[in-house]
């Protein structure tokens, strides 16, 4: 913070601004959650508000994310990891096109660290460039989804006293109900 005013960052992801003028949790509000990692062939950071290019919400810097796969060809990937997670990932780069060209689609799911604490998301990521250095266009789509169930708030005296497990929820459906969609 400085003074009254909240510094915010400007995110842009192959040129397009991610940062949402009006949300619920807030002006400025950036979701990266369709960003998928491996498309992902570099990060710019600027400090500060020195070019106007950055936009509104650059009252402390921007990030770009370059968009980009410089191996061509298909990738199948797949992680399994703590919490019964798991991570599998299809991602195709044309050979004989641009590094910019790709479709890259990822799952990822887990069991979490306690009880309702689930998740799992998915999301497809794609990008053709075509044209030559005058005139180049770019046609970029993403989505994505993702879904989780939250935990709830515990009160430390019931914690302490050993009626409810740190990790654990209420035995009531509306504390083991709770769940976030996007």
């Amino acid at each position: 913070r400085l003074g009254n005013t909240l510094r915010k960052l400007a995110f842009s992801a192959g040129g397009v601004p991610i940062n949402q003028p009006s949300h619920l949790h807030g002006q400025g509000y950036a979701d990266l959650g369709f960003v998928i990692p491996e498309t992902v062939r570099s990060v710019r950071v600027t400090e500060g508000v020195y070019d106007p290019s950055q936009g509104d919400f650059a009252t402390a810097g921007s990030i770009d994310f370059d968009l980009g796969v410089a191996r061509r060809g298909v990738r199948l990937s797949a992680s399994y990891g703590m919490f019964d997670s798991l991570r599998g990932l299809v991602l195709w780069a044309p050979p004989g096109e641009r590094e910019e060209t790709f479709a890259a689609v990822t799952y990822r799911r887990t069991g979490g660290y306690g009880t309702n604490r689930e998740g799992q998301s998915g999301g497809f990521l794609g990008q053709v460039v075509w044209g030559d250095e005058h005139v180049r266009f770019r046609l970029l789509a993403a989505v994505q989804a993702a879904r989780a169930g939250i935990g709830g708030v515990l009160r430390r005296d019931d914690v302490n006293a050993g009626l409810v497990d740190f990790y654990g929820t209420y035995p009531v459906a509306a504390a083991q109900g709770q769940s976030a969609f996007s």
